[in-house]
C-alpha cells in the first residue's frame, strides 16, 4: 500500500512538473505568435501610411509591386474633415456602410489613442495627421490573425495533450524502475525486522523461562545451572544488540571520509595472531603470504573487525587436517587481501544471498554456533564503507575464497 502511494506520487508529481513546463512554453509561443501577427499588420498599415502622405490625393492609388502579405486583410483609409468622413480607397475598401463606417470611426476617435484595436469590430486603427493637418485613419481586418492564432492554440492544446499521454505513459513506466530499490529496501527492512525480533525472542524466551524455574523451585541448590542458562542467552543477545548497532552505525555514517593512515600488514598480523591457538586445536594450519608496509585509509578497528570476521568463518568451515591460507599484496594502487579455505562450498544460489542480513546457507549449524548471520553483512558493510569490494569464489574442488579490494596510500 505504502509502494503503491509512493508511485502514485512520483506519477503525479512527475506530470505536475512536465505539465507546468509545457504550459510556460506553449504560453510563451502563444504571446510570441499574437504579438508578431499585431506587429506585421501595423507594419502593413506604416506602408500604406507612408504612401498616403506621400500623396497628399483624396483618392487612394494603392502602391505597385507590395510584397505579398501574410493575412489577406483588407485594409481602408478614411480623411475626417469635421463631420465628414470620406474612403480614400473605397475600390480597395469592403463594403461598409456610412452607419458602419461612421460608428468605427467615432470609436476610434473616442479612445483617445494613436493606435489601438476595436475589438468589436475586428479591426485595428492607425490615426495620423497629413502635412495639411488632415486627419487620416486606416482600419485592417483581424479576422485572419485571430483564426491564425486560434489555430495555433488549438495546435498547442492538441500537441500538450499528446505529450502528456505520452510522458503519462513513460512516468508510468519509469516509476516501477524508480520503485525497484525502494521496493526491494522496504522488502529488506521488512525481512530484517522479522528476523531480529525473531532472534532476540529466542534468547528473551529462554531468559523467561529460567528465571520462572528459579523462581517456582523450592530447592534453590542447582539454580546455579539455569543462571548459567541464563547468562549464555543474554551474552548471546547482548552480541546481537552489538552487532546491529554497528549495522546501523555503518548505515548512518556510510559518507563520512577516512582519513586516518594505517599498516594494514602489521594489522592483519594481529588478528591472525588469536586465531593460532584455536587452528592448532582442530589441526588446521595458517599459512601467510603477506606483502609487509601495505598502508590504507580508514578505521583500523573496523578493518580488524573485518578480518577477525574472515578468519573466524575460515576457522568454523575449514576441515580438519587442513590449511587456512591468507594472502596480500598491493598492486596497481589497491591492496588485494584474500582469505581461503578448503571447507564445503557454498551452493551458487547461495553465492548472491550470504551478504543479505540474517541469511544462513547451512541454518542449523549457524544456529548451534552462536551465529545470526550478521557476520558477512558486517563485513560487506566495512568494505563499502572504505570504498572498497568484496567478493567470494566457491567450488567443491577449490573451497571458498573471500577476496577484498582496498585503495592503498603512501606510507
Amino acid at each position: 500500500m505504502v509502494l503503491k502511494k509512493l508511485r502514485r506520487r512520483f506519477i503525479i508529481i512527475n506530470m505536475c512538473l512536465v505539465s507546468i513546463v509545457l504550459v510556460g512554453i506553449f504560453l510563451a509561443n502563444t504571446i510570441s505568435t499574437a504579438r508578431q501577427v499585431a506587429l506585421n499588420s501595423y507594419s502593413y498599415l506604416n506602408d500604406d501610411k507612408r504612401h498616403i502622405t506621400a500623396l497628399h490625393r483624396d483618392v487612394y492609388e494603392p502602391k505597385k509591386e507590395i510584397p505579398p502579405k501574410a493575412f489577406p486583410q483588407d485594409i481602408i483609409w478614411l480623411r475626417v474633415d469635421n463631420d465628414n468622413v470620406l474612403v480614400l480607397n473605397q475600390e480597395a475598401a469592403p463594403a461598409y456602410t456610412d452607419e458602419h463606417i461612421n460608428e468605427i470611426v467615432a470609436t476610434a476617435l473616442n479612445t483617445g489613442k494613436a493606435k489601438g484595436i476595436l475589438r468589436e469590430h475586428n479591426l485595428r486603427f492607425d490615426i495620423f495627421k497629413t502635412p495639411n493637418d488632415e486627419i487620416v485613419i486606416g482600419f485592417i481586418d483581424v479576422s485572419y490573425e485571430q483564426k491564425f492564432v486560434y489555430v495555433q492554440i488549438t495546435n498547442y492544446l492538441l500537441t500538450g495533450l499528446g505529450s502528456l499521454i505520452v510522458f503519462f505513459v513513460i512516468s508510468f513506466f519509469l516509476s516501477k524502475i524508480v520503485i525497484k530499490p525502494v521496493d526491494k529496501a522496504f522488502k529488506q527492512q521488512q525481512q530484517f525486522i522479522s528476523d531480529a525480533s525473531h532472534e532476540l525472542k529466542t534468547p528473551i524466551t529462554v531468559i523467561l523461562a529460567n528465571t520462572s524455574i528459579i523462581l517456582n523451585k523450592k530447592d534453590n541448590n542447582n539454580a546455579r545451572k539455569w543462571v548459567n542458562y541464563i547468562d549464555k542467552e543474554a551474552n548471546r543477545m547482548k552480541k546481537l544488540v552489538e552487532d546491529l548497532l554497528f549495522l546501523a552505525r555503518l548505515d548512518e555514517n556510510g559518507n563520512i571520509a577516512l582519513n586516518s593512515k594505517f599498516n594494514l600488514s602489521d594489522a592483519l598480523y594481529e588478528c591472525v595472531l588469536p586465531f593460532e591457538p584455536v587452528a592448532f586445536e582442530n589441526s588446521i594450519s595458517i599459512n601467510n603470504d603477506i606483502s609487509p608496509n601495505v598502508f590504507i585509509k580508514g578505521n583500523v578497528d573496523q578493518i580488524k573487525r573485518l578480518i577477525m570476521i574472515l578468519l573466524d568463518n575460515a576457522c568454523k568451515y575449514s576441515p580438519n587436517d587442513n590449511a587456512i591460507s591468507i594472502t596480500l599484496k598491493s598492486l596497481n594502487g589497491k591492496a588485494n587481501l584474500s582469505i581461503h579455505n578448503k571447507g564445503p562450498s557454498i551452493p551458487e544460489e547461495d553465492i548472491s544471498k550470504i551478504f543479505d542480513r540474517f541469511y544462513r546457507v547451512d541454518k542449523a549449524r549457524e544456529r548451534n554456533s552462536n551465529s545470526y548471520g550478521l557476520g558477512l553483512p558486517m563485513a560487506k558493510e566495512i568494505v563499502r564503507h572504505h570504498k572498497g569490494n568484496i567478493s567470494v569464489t566457491s567450488t567443491e574442488n577449490e573451497g571458498t575464497t573471500f577476496s577484498i579490494v582496498l585503495p592503498t596510500c603512501n606510507a
